[in-house]
């Protein structure tokens, strides 16, 4: 369940950030949902990768259409594609990629600072 409810978020803040921010802005957000979730390493890897990538595809299809692939069709040549569903697909890989160790990364900052809590508390640090 923490699954879904981390790629709903991701897609929403990410979209909501997107609109006002350049377009790393999805490294921020899919860093922050992460720190409030818990969840494994893979998962929430997967959970970036699959909200941002969804997010990209999405919106590089809608204006892909939009524009009856004017520049598509004259890009996909340039990187050896016949199609320019190969361009959507390729943004949707990089933009996974990113969200995907964005929220990785935000996974291991929050496990570094429960791990330090933890280990305080067995020191005795904690102990009042």
């Amino acid at each position: 369940m923490s699954f879904l409810i981390q790629i709903i978020l991701t897609i929403t803040f990410s979209y909501l950030l997107e609109t006002f921010c350049p377009w790393w802005s999805i490294a921020i957000s899919s860093f922050i949902i992460p720190l409030f979730i818990n969840s494994k390493a893979s998962k929430v890897f997967l959970g970036g990768f699959a909200a941002i990538s969804s997010l990209w595809m999405t919106y590089a299809a809608i204006i892909d259409v939009q524009t009856n692939s004017i520049i598509s069709s004259k890009v996909a040549p340039l990187f050896g594609f016949s199609n320019s569903i190969f361009l959507v697909l390729i943004t949707g890989l990089v933009g996974g990629l990113v969200g995907g160790f964005s929220a990785l990364t935000g996974f291991y900052f929050k496990s570094l600072f429960i791990q330090s809590i933890k280990d305080k508390n067995e020191l005795g640090y904690l102990n009042d």
